[in-house]
């Protein structure tokens, strides 16, 4: 791989996806400019070596797709990874920091001199509003997340 190349490419280069025996199409190529015949007599050993280039092709090109596939799968899997990872960690710091807020809010209620009890529904009704505004946040959040790159890639491979 040259250094200049970029490594969080997903494509495989084109030689990966696209084979050709050079030494061979040279040749024809030098045998198709020296002859004016308009239809070509193909020996057979070139009939041959054209199915065996064809068949090598399509090899490669298959193998470029698998290559397509595992790297669209290794993204999937990172994103994955950090996305969980990260939301652990917000959820840890948010929740310290949400309990520290009810603390001091219960604190300043009672020095005010509002009963426990009071405080202790007002900060329960509190508690409970936020939470179910955050669920439903989440859940429509939810809806967003799909796979739909790795299914059209895959009905693509059936094709």
């Amino acid at each position: 791989m040259p250094r200049d190349e970029n490594p969080f490419r997903l494509t495989p280069p084109r030689r990966q996806a696209i084979f050709v025996h050079e030494e061979k199409a040279a040749q024809r190529h030098e045998q198709e400019s020296q002859d004016n015949e308009p239809y070509e007599k193909v020996s057979f050993s070139e009939f041959t070596d054209a199915l065996k280039n064809y068949a090598k092709q399509k090899q490669h090109q298959g193998f470029a797709l698998l290559d397509l596939i595992n790297s669209e799968l290794m993204l999937i899997k990172k994103s994955v990874f950090v996305t969980v990872f990260a939301g652990m960690t917000a959820f840890a710091i948010g929740g310290f920091c949400w309990i520290l807020l009810n603390i001091a809010l219960g604190y300043f209620a009672h020095l005010a001199g509002a009963p426990v009890s009071i405080i202790l529904v007002v900060m329960l009704v509190i508690n409970a509003t936020i939470g179910v505004v955050i669920f439903k946040q989440a859940k429509s959040a939810f809806n967003y997340i799909s796979a739909t790159r790795i299914i059209q890639l895959m009905k693509r491979l059936n094709e």
